[in-house]
């Protein structure tokens, strides 16, 4: 073989591979791996046992890992290790019910450590340190955010739909009253997640929404007897519903008035301060509760 067909058949394999090497890139492109897909088909919800504060993962059956507040400032280390866990590489959205520390004191951790895709702020951005340390957090890393409106639609992943349903412009009250109120849906199975509403931001909420019925219902403000009203349960009529509070805080959560509201309903009664973090998994049918106690 001439040198001139040697240097011709090398130009061409070389041609070849790179033609391969570009066409792989592609497809890794159009169609990336998503390490995190679940293939049975289940959802679940891990409420995190986080004291006197919430923290709630969201893992859609597709593979979409959606974080409900992150907790306390002393919570930071165990969220990030429950995340690892659950085998949290990344985070496709974030959603800030309200800007108290026991629901983003836990965030900056979180967004140091892992990828985050969007981030729905909450509608009552407050000014003190934590909050901006947490928002400069956001832009430095240059995160996508927009702030929770009522009514609107948050995309959770296939066959998984969540609409805010609170707080209202008409409404004007405290960082708890204003928290985002999110309910998500996977076939059968519907989750209410409050934040800490009280009494007049439920009133509020029964009175701007027609559909607030749902299965798993995560009590608002912790159990305290100034939410979860007699009225509202008889709208929601949850199956389940999950407290999150830490052990012998010093206000008093939850309160007896509030779990008489609650066990009248005939809803199945979890508590973080009892049992630590709960999981509801389901397939959109039935559910199957585990705790870590």
């Amino acid at each position: 073989m001439s040198p001139v067909d040697w240097g011709m058949k090398r130009s061409f394999f070389i041609i070849v591979i790179m033609l391969f090497a570009f066409l792989m890139i592609r497809i890794v492109t159009l169609h990336p791996v998503n390490y995190n897909t679940r293939p049975d088909g289940f959802m679940k919800v891990h409420v995190l046992d986080v004291g006197q504060g919430d923290c709630i993962l969201i893992q859609t059956p597709d593979g979409r890992n959606v974080l409900v507040d992150a907790g306390s400032p002393q919570s930071s280390g165990y969220v990030l290790k429950y995340l690892a866990a659950q085998g949290v590489k990344h985070i496709d959205l974030i959603i800030i019910s309200h800007a108290h520390s026991g629901h983003i004191g836990g965030l900056p951790g979180v967004l140091s450590t892992f990828g985050v895709a969007s981030v729905l702020l909450a509608d009552n951005p407050e000014s003190d340190i934590l909050y901006k340390r947490v928002h400069k957090l956001i832009e430095d890393r240059r995160i996508r955010r927009r702030i929770a409106k009522q009514d609107g639609k948050v995309y959770l992943g296939r066959d998984v739909t969540g609409r805010i349903l609170w707080p209202s412009d008409k409404y004007a009250g405290g960082a708890d009253d204003l928290s985002t109120v999110l309910r998500v849906v996977y076939k059968d199975v519907s989750i209410l997640l409050l934040g800490d509403i009280g009494f007049e931001a439920e009133g509020g909420l029964l009175a701007d929404n027609g559909e607030i019925r749902s299965t798993i219902l995560k009590v608002a403000r912790h159990g305290s007897g100034y939410s979860t009203s007699n009225e509202f349960l008889q709208c929601v009529q949850p199956e389940y519903a999950v407290i999150s509070a830490g052990i012998n805080n010093s206000c008093g959560c939850p309160a007896g008035p509030a779990l008489r509201r609650i066990n009248a309903t005939g809803a199945q009664l979890l508590r973080t301060d009892r049992v630590g973090a709960v999981v509801f998994k389901t397939d959109g049918h039935k559910i199957i509760v585990e705790t870590a106690k």
